[in-house]
């Protein structure tokens, strides 16, 4: 598994997604269970959605 060149930024994105979620979380008042879970699984669904933009 190789990362294209510029491929990082898009790999910074699912990691900034997941970061916005957990404050959207945190600034709601979800349980700490779902605030955990969320930015993680948003992370994730972004990392595989742009596998096509940083995955060679």
């Amino acid at each position: 598994m190789r990362i294209k060149q510029g491929g990082g930024k898009w790999l910074l994105v699912a990691l900034l997604s997941g970061s916005i979620a957990g404050g959207i979380c945190i600034f709601v008042g979800i349980p700490q269970f779902l605030a955990n879970v969320i930015p993680f699984g948003v992370s994730a669904a972004v990392f595989y959605a742009a596998r096509s933009q940083w995955l060679q």
